[in-house]
Formats: C-alpha cells, sequence, structure tokens
C-alpha cells in the first residue's frame, strides 16, 4: 500500500504498494483553480459535437517520479458511452492525463 505520512500518522494511498513516504515540501498552497475553470480546461479536450456527461471529479494528489505530490482536479467524463479520464493540476492547469 502506497502511503502518505504526516506527524507520525499513516494514510493509505489509493491502495497501491509499495510504502513510500510523502514529506512536506516547498511553500503552502494558498489557492487552486476554481470547478469551473477546470470545466473549462477539460470542455476545450472534448468533441463540441459531443455528448457528456460528468462521473467523477474530486481532488486528489498526483505522486511524480521524486516522490513529491502535487494536488490535481481528477475527472472522468462519459463522452459518447466511453469514459475519458483528465488529471488536471489544481494550481497550474496543466494536463498530465487525458
Amino acid at each position: 500500500t502506497l502511503c502518505m505520512t504526516e506527524m507520525n500518522k499513516i494514510y493509505e494511498y489509493q491502495g497501491i504498494s509499495p510504502y513510500y513516504k510523502v514529506e512536506k515540501q516547498g511553500e503552502a498552497i494558498s489557492e487552486i483553480l476554481s470547478m469551473e475553470s477546470v470545466l473549462s480546461i477539460v470542455a476545450n479536450k472534448i468533441d463540441k459535437n459531443s455528448v457528456s456527461e460528468i462521473k467523477m471529479f474530486e481532488l486528489a494528489y498526483r505522486l511524480k517520479r521524486d516522490l513529491s505530490a502535487v494536488p490535481i482536479w481528477n475527472i472522468v467524463v462519459l463522452e459518447n458511452g466511453h469514459e475519458r479520464n483528465f488529471q488536471i493540476d489544481a494550481v497550474t492547469g496543466d494536463v498530465y492525463f487525458e
């Protein structure tokens, strides 16, 4: 199980193994992109003529190769009967996965 530790507490992270320690690094994040801003980014990535429905919209963390974590908006859109998963950096708006 991949775990995040903070102040001697262990939190399970998506049931992935093995164990990793995620430490606080860098400056505090004071503001993240709004849901409206993120939906605008997603809307520009999908076909304008498609029928779309949002199936999931959550704020999560993405682990990078150096084991640092960044907040992301994780969105699943049902587009013409097919699921599309988007991971968007909650601070910068960079699209990690679509």
